[in-house]
């Protein structure tokens, strides 16, 4: 097969959503299709096979109905399935997050032993006085961080 088919065909294989045995099946049958094709139109590029059998999506439609219609049914159901699935997954991280960030906003609001709250007017302390008492202050009291 040609790069042009092979493209087409990986295009039409993401849209198959079905077993294995059947994917490969309708795989089988496109391919086969498509070497038809090509050997009419061995020049031909992406566009033509698009034109011809029609965008990937709407060919893996028209080969999934040919399995018939309970199956393909039952194939779209599961696919909605696992769709809601995903969806509320997503949905549920997205609450659990949401609940565990609100959890701790709570908690920072409250205060804990280690807090001081001082309610005084503020003191201004000349800098001459603030260098004395820092030099007054042994050095192993000192702290820098």
């Amino acid at each position: 097969m040609m790069k042009a088919a092979e493209q087409y065909q990986s295009q039409v294989k993401r849209s198959l959503f079905c077993g294995r045995a059947d994917r490969e099946h309708l795989l089988d049958r496109l391919g086969e299709m498509l070497d038809d094709f090509q050997q009419a139109r061995p020049e031909a590029d992406y566009a033509e096979y698009a034109v011809t059998f029609g965008e990937p999506a709407a060919c893996a439609a028209e080969l999934l109905s040919s399995l018939g219609e309970s199956k393909f049914e039952a194939l779209q159901k599961r696919r909605l399935r696992a769709r809601r699935g995903v969806y509320a997954a997503v949905l549920a991280v997205f609450v659990l997050l949401s609940a565990f960030l609100y959890g701790r906003y709570r908690q920072s609001l409250y205060f804990n032993k280690d807090t001081v709250l001082v309610i005084e007017p503020v003191i201004e302390v000349p800098k001459d006085v603030v260098d004395a008492m820092i030099e007054q202050t042994p050095m192993d009291a000192c702290s820098y961080g």
